[in-house]
């Protein structure tokens, strides 16, 4: 299958547009031919499965994205619901559960709790179940979002094929003999497309840089994983005060390097991401210099991963304290070697 040249520089191009992209573009691939497209997908996977494991975010990120995106716009609304069902989401029509007329008109499909939690996006509060309706084990929802979480169960199934692929040494060394030369340029690429990221998480001194919660946040962006929209917000808000107000940057260079903070998340793309940040900046739209959020809201949203341990009100008096620490430590330690540099002499 892969030995053919043609065919195998298509797949190739395939990944590298997903890669560059970060989505699934239909303007280069043919959608008409459902059985040339199924046979590039399942090739791409193979191709995929010896990249790097941060690739394999963004790879499936993008075309889970492709399916949801879709998904919503088929008319047969049994193509969402066999498409759940084939992913591990049983899915039952409203109508089959006995449930208020009410409800029946707000909503259109309802999913079993233990499916509903297993699929769900992480730390979006819109998600939480208490903000749902649940009734008799089911959660009610409408189709528009049980299509995003089919987006979250195609994603976790590419990311098993993936690991069934390479879990198969045999196939995976013989086409990689086979296609060394693309792979290594798919890396190049790869490596090409992520900018140098800031110091995160541990100094020279092996302390921490910055809080908790912020730490958690750079640690997925950094593994090529995909926060959720408050947790992209949180760090964006932070990182923009931190360089300004702590550390004297103009707001024009604190966007800059919180867009490039971002440049690893699975689901980049420069211009809106910039248009986010500058956003939160205060530079564009309501012209608002955003604070991040409070730490009892972040805590409720499950972002926070020492549930208030800092006790602090905000991540960035948290910061201000370590700052403070880490200026005292150095501090004493220049008064020490003066001190010692005298008893010298």
């Amino acid at each position: 299958m892969l030995k053919d040249e043609d065919f195998l520089n298509n797949v190739v191009m395939f990944v590298e547009n997903i890669i560059e992209r970060g989505k699934l573009d239909e303007s280069e691939i043919n959608v008409a031919d459902p059985e040339n497209f199924l046979l590039t997908f399942y090739s791409s996977l193979i191709i995929v499965s010896l990249l790097p494991r941060r690739v394999w975010t963004r790879y499936a990120d993008a075309i889970s994205k492709y399916v949801s995106t879709n998904v919503k716009l088929e008319i047969d609304r049994e193509c969402i619901v066999y498409l759940c069902k084939e992913h591990g989401i049983h899915v039952v029509k409203i109508s089959e559960i006995n449930v208020s007329d009410r409800l029946k008109y707000l909503f259109d499909v309802a999913v079993p709790v233990w499916d509903y939690v297993k699929f769900i996006p992480r730390n979006d509060p819109n998600w939480k179940l208490i903000n749902r309706y649940v009734v008799k084990g089911y959660v009610l929802l409408r189709y528009n979002d049980l299509a995003r979480l089919l987006e979250e169960a195609v994603e976790r199934s590419i990311i098993n094929m993936l690991e069934k692929l390479v879990e198969n040494t045999i196939l995976s060394e013989s086409i990689r003999k086979l296609v060394e030369d693309k792979i290594s340029r798919l890396v190049k690429r790869y490596s090409q497309s992520l900018a140098q990221l800031p110091s995160i998480s541990a100094g020279s001194d092996g302390k921490h840089r910055y809080p908790p919660c912020i730490e958690a946040i750079l640690s997925e962006i950094k593994s090529g994983g995909n926060p959720s929209h408050i947790a992209r917000f949180t760090l964006a808000a932070f990182m923009l005060r931190a360089l300004v107000e702590f550390h004297g940057k103009s707001i024009e260079e604190a966007v800059d390097e919180v867009v490039n903070l971002f440049r690893s998340v699975a689901d980049f793309d420069e211009r809106k991401t910039r248009y986010q940040v500058m956003h939160i900046a205060g530079l564009v739209g309501g012209r608002k210099f955003y604070m991040p959020p409070n730490c009892d809201e972040l805590i409720s949203v499950g972002i926070c991963p020492v549930n208030g341990a800092c006790g602090v009100k905000n991540p960035l008096a948290a910061y201000a304290r370590l700052l403070r620490g880490r200026r005292s430590t150095a501090r004493f330690q220049e008064h020490s070697r003066g001190m010692l540099k005298a008893s010298q002499q």
